[in-house]
């Protein structure tokens, strides 16, 4: 039914219990549907099989901007690294939250390297998640090259509050460089108006 659906923007599976099977088969959505921009799947007892199927068709989908797949504990460090894979080749997604999806120290370790080649995500929330204070070194490396992440949620993931502080001076200069970005495209002279007058 949902296939026959062409103008489908938003789509809410959340706390339904949908499992590996039901993921793996909206992935096939995700992978063709040229106007779904956000899927929220929270609460859904998906693990890394099902975050597998969702990545593969996350590195091709031509719309999906938004993602949220929090409270699925078991997507663990594993369905994290898919996510990661598939981010780092995606050029659509605006927003990801895995808050309380049993990811750790292994998973953050990609998050930070997937942030170095990432050019979209503006907003990602890992809130409780095991990730560790070795994985706030490991995010802030990643963001020195990111120039695109404005919001990133690290509440209750043991990264320390030095780490915390240095990732927030990452953002904060990102968000910055926005602003200046939407004022000088802003301020630019219509030619169009110009060469009239």
């Amino acid at each position: 039914m949902i296939n026959g659906v062409t103008q489908l923007e938003i789509l809410d599976f959340s706390h339904n219990r949908i499992s590996n099977d039901g993921a793996i088969a909206l992935a096939k959505l995700i992978s063709w549907h040229k106007s779904l921009q956000e899927l929220k799947l929270c609460n859904n007892y998906i693990g890394s099989l099902g975050i597998e199927g969702i990545s593969f068709a996350l590195a091709r989908s031509p719309a999906l901007a938004h993602l949220d797949l929090r409270l699925n504990s078991y997507v663990g460090d594993e369905g994290g690294i898919f996510l990661c894979s598939a981010l780092s080749q995606n050029t659509k997604l605006k927003s990801l939250f895995l808050a309380a999806c049993g990811l750790g120290s292994k998973a953050g370790k990609f998050v930070g390297e997937m942030f170095k080649v990432n050019s979209t995500l503006l907003e990602m929330d890992l809130s409780n998640n095991d990730l560790t204070e070795e994985s706030g070194e490991l995010l802030n490396q990643g963001l020195i090259k990111n120039f695109k992440l404005q919001k990133l949620d690290l509440r209750m993931t043991n990264v320390s509050q030095a780490w915390e502080f240095a990732i927030n001076e990452q953002l904060a200069r990102n968000i910055a460089n926005s602003t200046r970005n939407n004022i000088n495209s802003n301020s630019q002279p219509n030619m169009k108006t110009i060469e009239e007058s």
